[in-house]
């Protein structure tokens, strides 16, 4: 069954990648409301996901059966959402992507969003320089531990999409203590239960308060 579109409202969108940018992006489109999408299903090459929900999506196929997916499911936009992908397979999929006819975006890679949290928001069209061979950028470990080890280091807005994502990559370079602030308890919640199960619990302190709040 081919579903029709509707004419007014949130764009039916597929999402290449159902890996941690996939992931991020779909946490960003459900809270940030200016993020005018519907997510309908994840595109992933990877077959052991095929079939499998994220945050009750599902993942519909691989990159061959997106003609095939787009037209079922009456989609508007592609947005491909892989930070990591080599030239050679970003140029197949945008080609097979822009067979369809559709509206196809792509996300910021991960080091992009982790430098400029706001940048995750930039789903951006297309541009010729993702098709152009360039060297991946690669981040200094080793300078990144030496800035972070032994510090106390505050992420604020530490349960949403990119602060809990900034937490779990700074929770890695060993700091004195990671202290999450957020307003909302059960998002914090969840990312502090996850850090646990990893043995982080002594290097954590959660903070439900406002950065809006002064102190009399």
């Amino acid at each position: 069954m081919v579903l029709q579109k509707q004419a007014f409202g949130r764009k039916r969108t597929l999402i290449f990648g159902a890996g941690s940018g996939g992931t991020l992006l779909l946490k960003e489109i459900r809270q940030n409301i200016l993020l005018n999408y519907e997510v309908v299903g994840f595109i992933d090459d990877d077959p052991a996901k095929i079939g499998k929900t994220i945050m009750s999506v599902k993942v519909l196929g691989n990159r061959n059966d997106i003609p095939m997916i787009a037209e079922r499911y009456a989609v508007d936009v592609i947005i491909i959402a892989i930070p990591t992908l080599n030239i050679y397979d970003k140029r197949e999929i945008i080609k097979i992507c822009k067979s369809t006819g559709l509206d196809v975006k792509i996300m910021p890679s991960m080091d992009e969003v982790l430098s400029n949290t706001e940048r995750v928001r930039e789903i951006r069209e297309v541009k010729i320089e993702d098709l152009l061979k360039r060297d991946p950028i690669k981040l200094d470990n080793k300078a990144i531990r030496e800035y972070i080890e032994n510090k106390v280091v505050l992420v604020t807005g530490g349960g949403g999409s990119i602060g809990s994502e900034l937490c779990r990559q700074i929770i890695k370079f060993n700091p004195r203590k990671l202290v999450i602030l957020d307003i909302y308890e059960n998002s914090v919640y969840d990312l502090e239960n996850e850090l646990k199960m990893q043995n982080y619990a002594s290097n954590i302190e959660v903070v439900i308060a406002s950065i809006r709040d002064k102190k009399d």
